[in-house]
């Protein structure tokens, strides 16, 4: 009897998802797979193919789980391979509680993961940041502006802080005690010069920072790297690499019945637990 096998996306945008689809769905195996999906209040569950596999975004949470593990089982899918979000491992173990089996994939795009130091999705945002950071950097230099890049990030800052590494910003606040004395000052005397500021999004008193900090405002620019970044979808190569290794793990895990599981990389490993 052939199985089906349920995929939900916790993020919005996954790059090399399509080449995570294409080993699964070319794969010689009994399963099927079907892509859920939640709109205007209703989970729709669809076989998946390469076309509607970016639709498949659920802003799961638990109040949602009821209702999804109901269509699941309505459609007699009783596996879900979880894909994104730094909660999926929480609401695995609540789908699991409810009958439902689960998968864990290492993808996202701002390496939200509990495990592990490395997502399929984060190499190909850091590189299209690095190149963003880097053109505004020169754009910087050329007006002699404070440029104030926020993104998305993780509660602990872990992209700004790489990003940091990676270019040559001279400040990131990933958190909010990164919010010091060093960085009033580099603001105080910033007016005529060029300077990089990397803020993590998921804190808001940043407009509050720089009106207090930063009052000149002919030499400021204020710029949301999440839909520069993002909007070129090219997956590394190295995503695509290990987007395929993933999706044969993931083949032998359905295989084997091997479910409940939570995939992960570290050190560049691909491990699973």
């Amino acid at each position: 009897m052939i199985q089906k096998v349920g995929l939900v996306l916790l993020e919005e945008f996954i790059p090399s998802l399509n080449v995570l689809l294409e080993t699964l769905l070319n794969a010689n195996i009994n399963k099927t797979f079907h892509a859920v999906s939640y709109e205007k209040g209703f989970f729709y569950i669809n076989k998946l193919n390469q076309n509607n596999a970016q639709s498949c975004y659920v802003p799961l949470t638990e109040n949602l789980l009821d209702e999804l593990v109901e269509r699941l089982k309505d459609e007699e899918i009783t596996t879900l391979v979880l894909l994104g979000g730094s909660q999926k491992e929480t609401l695995a173990k609540s789908l699991q509680k409810k009958g439902i089996a689960t998968l864990n994939a290492p993808f996202s795009m701002m390496n939200c993961c509990q495990l592990g130091d490395y997502t399929v999705g984060s190499d190909t945002f850091h590189n299209n940041a690095m190149s963003e950071i880097d053109r505004l950097s020169d754009t910087g230099i050329s007006h002699k502006k404070v440029s104030f890049v926020q993104l998305t990030d993780t509660k602990d800052g872990r992209n700004v802080r790489a990003l940091k590494e990676m270019t040559n910003s001279e400040y990131a606040v990933a958190q909010n005690e990164d919010i010091n004395d060093h960085l009033h000052n580099l603001l105080k005397n910033s007016s005529g010069k060029e300077v990089m500021v990397l803020l993590n999004k998921h804190y808001t008193n940043f407009e509050e920072l720089v009106e207090k900090y930063f009052p000149t405002e002919d030499f400021k620019r204020w710029i949301d790297l999440d839909t520069l970044a993002i909007g070129n979808t090219k997956a590394s190569a190295y995503d695509r690499i290990k987007s395929v290794q993933v999706g044969k793990k993931l083949l032998e895990l359905l295989a084997d019945n091997q479910l409940n599981k939570t995939l992960y990389f570290k050190k560049e490993k691909l491990t699973t637990i």
